[in-house]
């Protein structure tokens, strides 16, 4: 594929400031001459840069928090309340901070503002709350003390949080809409390359298929293990590997946050 972009304004070395100019782009390569299939696109006045990378993200994350819920600006009972009251069978979201909120969402408040499950992650994706149905529903009371977990609380950590991940595991068609709306996020933004760790909550063939189908973002996946073993999962997801998509780190939890009150500090 050739693009021409035409009057941006391009940064050129020799001058060491933008200038106003044509930019070719012939597979992926920019070129001295436009190519005579060249798709053309009006740029003009506008700044062209190359495509950034962010080195530490969560695509899915990112998609997930475009769809779920959103907590972030929640600062009191009454906005938790109308955020959380949305028809879904189970309600995931996310985003909250005590500081802000002004009081720790637990398992007895989210009673009494909702009856159906629900599940909502602090901004850091370190602690969780959830309400009684939704402890019922997924047979939590097993959890309770494991790195500081409290269920007569309702409030789930690091570990035990990631076991309610392996245990409420997204759909495929929700895996595939939740890439497609953390690509579209990270490209508004010039984003063209993630650095990413994405393996919560996702059965792991289904998460390598999808990440290999993506065409419009490289992604670099940072495979995130809690056993030795989980290591070898690393050669089964090289298998699906493309120009697009590349396993080759691993990610290993020693710590947990501040905000959550789960680090070791």
């Amino acid at each position: 594929m050739a693009y021409s972009l035409k009057g941006g304004r391009v940064y050129s070395v020799p001058d060491g400031r933008y200038v106003t100019r044509d930019l070719y782009i012939s597979e992926g390569i920019i070129s001295e001459v436009p190519a005579k299939d060249a798709i053309e696109i009006d740029v003009s006045g506008k700044f062209v840069y190359p495509g950034f990378v962010d080195s530490h993200a969560h695509l899915i994350g990112t998609g997930r928090k475009e769809l779920e819920v959103d907590l972030e600006n929640c600062d009191s009972v009454e906005k938790l309340e109308t955020a959380l009251n949305v028809e879904r069978d189970i309600v995931r979201a996310r985003g909250w901070d005590q500081e802000v909120l002004g009081f720790m969402p637990v398992r007895k408040i989210l009673d009494s503002i909702i009856s159906r499950p629900v599940i909502i992650t602090r901004r850091c994706g370190h602690i969780a709350s959830a309400n009684s149905a939704f402890i019922k529903l997924f047979s939590l009371e097993r959890l309770h003390g494991l790195d500081g977990t409290d269920i007569d609380l309702g409030i789930l950590k690091e570990r035990a949080l990631d076991e309610v991940e392996r245990n409420v595991l997204l759909t495929s068609g929700e895996v595939e809409a939740a890439i497609e709306a953390g690509t579209k996020a990270f490209l508004k933004y010039g984003v063209t390359s993630v650095h990413s760790d994405d393996y919560h909550g996702i059965e792991y063939e289904l998460l390598m298929q999808r990440l290999a189908g993506i065409v419009d973002l490289r992604v670099y996946e940072k495979f995130c293990v809690s056993r030795e073993e989980d290591l070898e999962m690393i050669l089964l997801g090289r298998q699906f590997e493309n120009e697009f998509f590349q396993l080759n780190a691993a990610k290993l939890y020693l710590d947990g946050s501040l905000g959550a009150r789960t680090a070791a500090m």
